[in-house]
């Protein structure tokens, strides 16, 4: 597996921005790996996620991903703006209640 979820921090706060910088952090990958292959890794290891918010978050950083490359892609970057933001509500969703 390349997500390793036992080195994720949970103390961080809970943005998008951090979120995503976290699972980079905690995703094994070879040296110089290019974001293609490094969204490759994400793609196949959502599949095999279990635990639901974490499948979750893992599917947000694709599209996060995604978005960041297409920032200079105006007639793509709208769309990809509405399947953020749902895939973060889905995300937020999942999440577990902490009552």
């Amino acid at each position: 597996m390349s997500i390793q979820w036992q080195n994720f921090n949970e103390k961080i706060e809970f943005t998008p921005h951090n979120l995503v910088n976290e699972v980079r952090r905690i995703t094994l990958c070879p040296p110089k790996t290019s974001i293609k292959d490094f969204i490759a890794i994400y793609a196949k290891e959502v599949i095999n996620i279990d635990v639901k918010w974490q499948r979750a978050l893992v599917d947000f950083c694709i599209a996060s991903w995604i978005h960041r490359l297409m920032r200079n892609q105006e007639d793509s970057r709208y769309q990809l703006n509405k399947v953020v933001i749902e895939k973060w509500n889905r995300f937020c969703d999942e999440l577990p209640d902490n009552e």
